[in-house]
């Protein structure tokens, strides 16, 4: 693939709190036929990245952004500030899932569609949207949400859900092997950081089985 990086960016870093201040940005990127890694899937890079990013000052404009990842495709178009937050008039930042065949380790594996709203800045992103999980299997008990690499934690840094929904469509089963097995349907919002998720709503089991080494009970 091929990329451009016209990019200045310029700012002040608070040496006691690590916090960055007065970040500006200034310039563009253009990126035809790229492969990026995923911070969230480092196994599975995304390719066929073609678009561009425009920078002016407090403001990251994306026009169009594509690629693909795990089988599906995946789009990014709106505007997301460095930042200083912008009028809620503005358009944010989209983020469209078609078709993934996500495999996260100890997590998930399936299906995934969706769409994800990215406000607040890119140093403080506020998470939002719908993502639909089917066809798949989520693993409990013995995984945590991937992270991306980062340095130390920063107050008032690094991305926040606010409200993301993960809804559990067709033939999702939820699994802590060999001891539990269930078919689940419902619905989850997301809110607080990675390290300290909230979620609100309501998962049904709809049957399966428990696994009590001496004896198996079906439900």
């Amino acid at each position: 693939g091929q990329g451009n990086v016209d990019l200045r960016l310029l700012g002040r870093l608070d040496p006691q709190t690590q916090t960055l201040r007065q970040l500006q940005g200034l310039g563009n990127v253009t990126l035809k036929d790229a492969a990026i890694a995923s911070p969230f899937l480092p196994d599975t890079p995304i390719t066929d990245v073609n678009g561009q990013i425009l920078a002016d000052l407090n403001t990251l404009q994306v026009t169009h952004l594509s690629g693909k990842i795990s089988g599906g495709d995946l789009a990014i178009s709106g505007t997301l500030p460095l930042q200083n937050p912008l009028p809620i008039t503005t358009q944010p930042l989209q983020l469209s899932l078609n078709n993934l065949a996500v495999d996260v380790p100890s997590l998930y594996q399936g299906a995934l569609i969706g769409n994800v709203d990215i406000t607040g800045t890119a140093i403080a992103p506020h998470i939002g949207g719908k993502l639909t999980l089917s066809n798949g299997n989520i693993f409990i008990g013995s995984a945590s949400l991937p992270k991306p690499t980062s340095t130390s934690p920063t107050p008032n840094q690094g991305p926040q859900f606010r409200g993301l929904t993960l809804a559990l469509s067709e033939n999702i089963r939820v699994q802590n092997r060999p001891f539990l097995d269930f078919a689940a349907v419902g619905n989850l919002r997301l809110f607080g950081s990675v390290d300290h998720l909230q979620p609100q709503g309501q998962i049904t089991l709809k049957g399966g089985q428990i696994n009590l080494f001496a004896s198996q009970l079906r439900l």
